[in-house]
């Protein structure tokens, strides 16, 4: 076989090994995305500032009233348990235990080289996806978007925990996969596993105060006075309007 061929075959073998270890990787964020299944894009651990589309907040958590403006206590509470308890496990999940349970696969089929190129072709994907997302974050918002900055710092956070979650996993475990020692790999994973858990409450504890702000009792009763009184002054130039429209026309 001449050795174009050889190489032209390696390099296609490398190239197919990314990608099955990228589709690993995205495999169960695109189910847990189709089936909504505890998921929450990560945006929703800053919707404080962005102030998310009613319709948005009804895909992912299921209410069909924008958080701010639920009247009914008992609804409200509800859903403020509901909406801390979702964007919370989701964000942990695609920030910390995702990455770091797919590094773990990976290095079962993946040798250090084909690691690092997934990685870093992983991490160009999630990058272009956050930029994506500071870019488009006006398609969910109602009204123009604030404080862009803040999703955007969020972002970075998120980018690096994920990284650093894949290279810690990748430092621990290969060394103990190579001397095939399975009985440490066994009761290490119980202590990793436990230390990312923590790391990801640490992380996703700025989410549940933004989402426990916003829904606090005090500010969503504020906030539901403001719409309401929006709602009253819109409804009287309206009808200002309209009686302005009639007069104008009768005088004509």
């Amino acid at each position: 076989m001449p050795t174009w061929v050889q190489s032209l075959w390696y390099w296609m073998i490398q190239l197919l090994l990314v990608l099955v270890a990228l589709g690993i990787y995205f495999a169960p964020v695109v189910y847990r995305r189709w089936k909504t299944f505890v998921y929450t894009p990560l945006y929703f651990s800053v919707y404080l500032f962005t102030s998310l589309k009613v319709d948005t907040v009804e895909k992912y958590v299921g209410s069909d009233v924008f958080a701010p403006w639920i009247e009914d206590e008992d609804e409200a509470e509800k859903f403020r348990k509901k909406t801390i308890l979702t964007v919370t496990i989701s964000a942990i999940l695609d920030m910390v235990i995702l990455p770091a349970s797919v590094a773990f696969v990976w290095l079962l089929f993946l040798n250090s080289t084909q690691f690092a190129i997934a990685l870093v072709a992983l991490m160009l994907i999630q990058a272009y996806r956050f930029f994506t997302s500071v870019l488009t974050i006006h398609r969910y918002t109602s009204g123009k978007p604030q404080s862009r900055g803040w999703l955007a710092a969020f972002y970075v956070v998120a980018w690096i925990t994920i990284a650093i979650a894949m290279l810690k996993v990748q430092q621990w475990a290969t060394p103990l996969l190579a001397a095939r020692n399975y009985t440490r790999i066994m009761w290490g994973v119980a202590d990793v596993f436990w230390n990312f858990v923590v790391t990801g409450i640490f992380v996703a504890l700025p989410t549940a105060l933004i989402t426990t702000l916003l829904l606090n009792r005090n500010v969503r009763h504020r906030n539901l006075d403001e719409h309401l009184s929006s709602n009253e002054l819109q409804e009287t130039v309206s009808k200002s309007d309209v009686s302005t429209g009639t007069e104008a026309g009768n005088q004509s």
